[in-house]
């Protein structure tokens, strides 16, 4: 039996670096096969504050907010009074944050945090 976790375990090793050796650059400098720069394969991005009436919802969104997990995300910013910055595409609409963005509005926050991403 041992031997055959040790099969399996080994087998996911070598697929795990076969996918690093082939698909993901070694640093930014090195962008690897096919990529010209390391903006290419990461995101050019800025920390903004924005007001939450510039913010706008995704036209459409992933999943549907549920009322128990906005709350539990509120319990926690006010409990660590921390709040991570949402992600917004180049026209403020939400790529990654749409529950934070509804506690920002139930706890009476001017602005938020904001990481705005351009491809």
């Amino acid at each position: 039996m041992p031997n055959d976790q040790n099969q399996k375990f080994s087998n996911q090793t070598q697929s795990v670096t076969e996918i690093a050796e082939h698909n993901i650059p070694a640093n930014a400098t090195d962008p690897g096969p096919g990529l010209n720069s390391g903006s290419d394969w990461i995101a050019n991005c800025e920390i903004v504050y924005l007001q939450l009436a510039d913010i706008k919802n995704a036209q459409n969104p992933v999943r549907k907010l549920k009322k128990n997990q906005i709350a539990k995300v509120e319990r926690s910013v006010r409990a660590h009074k921390y709040l991570a910055p949402i992600i917004l595409d180049e026209n403020n609409e939400i790529v990654d944050g749409h529950i934070r963005v509804e506690v920002a509005r139930n706890l009476g926050l001017p602005t938020i945090p904001c990481i705005r991403v351009d491809h």
